[in-house]
């Protein structure tokens, strides 16, 4: 999530269906602490884990859930454009600007 942004307005909407959230910072200037994503997920109750990098949070969440499993990476358009670099090996969301 990036910096002024937040994190608690997010959280209240998905509370109900989020059993774990790996909280790992942006490759961004603008990222926020990741501690203010974290006391806001605990308020709401969802069990937190964090990650240094958007690649490392991926790796542990992809191994968590499993073939069947769902993951949902949320908290700025900065990090979804990172994971979906990660994921889809494209470098385009670069020259779109999202990053």
């Amino acid at each position: 999530m990036l910096a002024g942004r937040a994190p608690a307005a997010l959280v209240s909407e998905l509370a109900d269906v989020i059993d774990l959230a790996v909280v790992a910072p942006p490759a961004s200037p603008r990222a926020d602490d990741p501690a203010r994503a974290e006391d806001a997920l605990r308020q709401a109750g969802i069990p937190t884990q964090r990650a240094d990098s958007v690649e490392r949070a991926l790796d542990h969440v992809l191994a968590l859930a499993g073939e069947g499993g769902c993951v949902v990476v949320g908290g700025s358009l900065y990090t979804a454009a990172e994971a979906r670099e990660i994921l889809l090996a494209v470098s385009s969301d670069r020259a779109l600007g999202l990053r």
